[in-house]
């Protein structure tokens, strides 16, 4: 494993999403649609410094805002 020397991120786009569109997964996790208080959709870049140089990767994920917490829905399946 190589030893991570910093790690920076930018958070490119927020997108709203509707809860509806969360409807399935949402009812897979037990989570009821008139507990969330916001939805979204955040692309965020990151990258990584090690000992080999630069790494760059993007990821795209949900959160849901529930009791004025926000949780990443991967986050909320575990």
């Amino acid at each position: 494993m190589k030893e991570i020397k910093k790690v920076s991120y930018e958070v490119e786009s927020v997108e709203n999403i509707s809860v509806m569109g969360l409807l399935d997964t949402i009812a897979v996790m037990g989570i009821q649609s008139k507990d969330i208080q916001d939805a979204k959709t955040l692309k965020v870049s990151l990258e990584a410094k090690t000992e080999d140089g630069e790494h760059a990767t993007t990821v795209e994920f949900d959160v849901i805002k529930i009791n004025d917490q926000w949780y990443a829905l991967g986050d909320l399946l575990y």
